[in-house]
């Protein structure tokens, strides 16, 4: 069936009215069918407008006109016409079309009008400037979301300085069915609050979220590819739907959403607009009360509120609500080092993975909490985030086996075997471990200063340690070149060779166990 726009009906009673063509002239000038002409021909009669008349009514009182002429024209339009309210809310259930009501209703009227003139006097009664070709939305199939273009504002109570705030509007399409809410911003964060908000709000998922071309949900907009945000796309598959942008330059594909912007406006913008508020909580009170208000108002067509309608074909249609809210996630591409830990920049921590991903490009999820690793869309490991910087998460199950060792060191642990060489090499040892950049490179320290006492005698490795400390340098190389090279003071080594060494294990009076050895020096 062809096209039939309301500027070209009116163009059909202009002709009609004011020039001499005959309705077949009129159909191939107009490019619509010649039966179209003629039913708008003898509506025109019945109306008893001239084409000046006619060009000061609007669309809207237009339709009616041409509505009451077919009225009182035929019985059979009046009982068709009976039956448009409920047509109109079948079509919005899934798999009904116009044919099927059709079918339907030539069973009941087997002597009622064709398909053609069915369809075109039902898509006349819906007051559409396309009389075919109509977008009927299914129910529980798509939600559009979308900024309006006008912006409310808060004040601060102290200063009154002025913030303007968006306000997010999300439909469903086939009952008209709106959420409305004010944010500080459009960016993605605030973007994925607002739909999970809509989603809560209608107690159920669609099948797909549509959104206008928003640099926060797309990235690149295009007609028939578009790159959805990375971010945006992980939060509709959270919730086990898509995202199906609107296209670029295509008003009908955002039609639903803009029509409840218009609604937004004249509902909630209009009814607040002698009001200040000074918190975007307290603006968002306002809203949610005319937005209730709105969506419990009866239509004029049908006689039904958007929720009563909503509540009837589309709630039941929706997928189920996940058990928690989103929890949004960051995403980064990382390199797992030779020692198979990752660093997280935003807290400067490393997180394990099993040794064999060293080296490996591995994608990491996280969130305020949780630190997600994944290989290859495999999760290899996952951690507890850590708020600690340059400090280490490690699973034990993900060392090596030649590092499995490594995980029983401790700081503890080296102190406590300095303590059994002296007091001057448990102070190395300290400042070795903290001056270390990373705790492995610093217990390997420990360990090779440490095994020097077994090649070369406790007593050398603390005068090595007091010389060290003396000069504040802690390499290996340093204790090993001055141990091997003899570089001691003779006198001192004679003190610590002969002093007992002051530890835990040595049993009575130390203090005069020390005393008794330098007297018999």
């Amino acid at each position: 069936m062809e096209r039939t726009k309301m500027y070209k009906i009116r163009e059909v009673f202009r002709l009609l009215i004011d020039s001499k063509m005959s309705c077949r002239e009129i159909a191939a000038s107009l490019n619509i069918g010649k039966s179209t002409v003629n039913d708008v021909a003898k509506r025109i009669k019945n109306t008893e407008l001239t084409y000046a008349e006619i060009s000061t009514i609007s669309d809207t009182d237009l339709l009616e006109l041409l509505q009451m002429a077919q009225k009182n024209k035929s019985d059979k339009y009046n009982e068709l016409a009976e039956q448009f309210p409920y047509f109109e809310k079948e079509l919005k259930r899934t798999g009904v079309t116009i044919k099927l009501l059709w079918d339907e209703y030539k069973e009941k009227n087997p002597g009622g009008y064709g398909l053609s003139q069915f369809g075109y006097h039902f898509q006349l009664w819906r007051g559409t400037t396309k009389v075919s070709m109509v977008k009927n939305h299914k129910a529980g199939d798509k939600v559009y979301i979308d900024y309006a273009g006008k912006k409310l504002s808060i004040f601060d109570r102290e200063t009154k300085q002025e913030t303007f705030v968006e306000v997010f509007v999300a439909t469903l399409p086939s009952t008209g069915y709106t959420y409305a809410e004010a944010s500080l911003s459009q960016k993605k964060e605030e973007l994925i609050k607002s739909t999970e908000n809509a989603l809560w709000y209608f107690e159920g998922v669609p099948n797909a979220i549509v959104p206008d071309c928003l640099k926060s949900a797309v990235t690149t907009a295009c007609k028939y590819e578009p790159e959805i945000n990375k971010s945006f796309k992980a939060f509709a598959k959270y919730y086990r739907s898509t995202v199906l942008p609107a296209r670029p330059y295509s008003p009908t594909d955002k039609a639903a959403v803009e029509s409840s912007v218009c609604r937004v406006y004249q509902n909630i913008f209009a009814k607040m607009r002698n009001k200040t508020f000074y918190s975007l909580a307290e603006l968002n009170k306002e809203i949610f009360k005319h937005l209730e208000d709105y969506n419990n108002k009866p239509m004029q067509r049908i006689g039904l509120s958007r929720k009563q309608l909503f509540e009837q074909i589309e709630k039941n249609t929706l997928n189920p609500l996940p058990l928690d809210y989103y929890t949004p996630k960051t995403t980064r591409i990382l390199t797992a080092g030779l020692n198979y830990h990752i660093l997280l920049k935003e807290d400067n921590h490393y997180y394990s993975v099993p040794y064999k991903y060293s080296r490996k490009k591995v994608t990491v999820e996280f969130t305020d909490d949780d630190v997600e690793i994944m290989y290859e869309n495999i999760r290899i490991a996952s951690h507890k985030r850590s708020n600690q910087p340059n400090k280490y998460s490690t699973v034990k199950e993900h060392l090596s086996p030649n590092h499995k060792h490594y995980n029983s060191w401790s700081p503890e642990y080296f102190i406590s075997k300095a303590e059994k060489i002296g007091s001057e090499t448990v102070r190395v040892i300290k400042v070795t471990i903290n001056n270390a950049s990373h705790p492995e490179q610093g217990y390997k320290l420990c360990t090779g200063i440490l095994n020097l006492a077994t090649k070369y005698s406790n007593s050398k490795l603390e005068m090595a340690s007091k010389k060290a400390l003396s000069v504040d340098s802690y390499q290996y190389s340093f204790f090993k070149n001055i141990l091997k090279n003899n570089q001691l003071d003779v006198e001192q080594l004679e003190m610590f060779e002969t002093t007992p060494k002051i530890h835990k294990n040595i049993r009575g009076n130390v203090n005069k166990i020390a005393k008794g050895a330098n007297n018999e020096q």
